[in-house]
C-alpha cells in the first residue's frame, strides 16, 4: 500500500467491440512502476508505506490478483 504519491491510473482500451468503441478499464499502479520492489519491500517511498499485517506472500499474491483482475477487465 502506498501512501499518497507516487501511484498513477493507467488505462489500456478494452478488447472487441467494446475497444471499438472507445472503453476502456484503469487500474492504479505504482507511477515508477516498481511496484512488485514496493510490494516484497526492496524500494522504499520517500514519504513511508502503510503499515501492513500481510506477509510478503500476501501481498505478492494481492499484486498479482489485482494484474490478473485488471487483464481480464480488459480482455472481457
Amino acid at each position: 500500500m502506498r501512501t499518497g504519491g507516487g501511484v498513477a491510473l493507467m488505462s489500456a482500451r478494452r478488447t472487441g467491440e467494446a475497444g471499438r468503441l472507445g472503453n476502456t478499464v484503469g487500474q492504479y499502479l505504482c507511477s515508477d512502476l516498481a511496484c512488485s520492489l514496493y510490494t516484497r519491500g526492496r524500494k522504499e517511498t520517500a514519504g513511508g508505506d502503510f503499515e501492513e499485517t500481510l506477509t510478503v506472500e500476501e501481498r505478492v499474491a494481492r499484486t498479482r490478483d489485482n494484474l490478473a483482475g485488471f487483464i481480464a477487465k480488459v480482455v472481457a
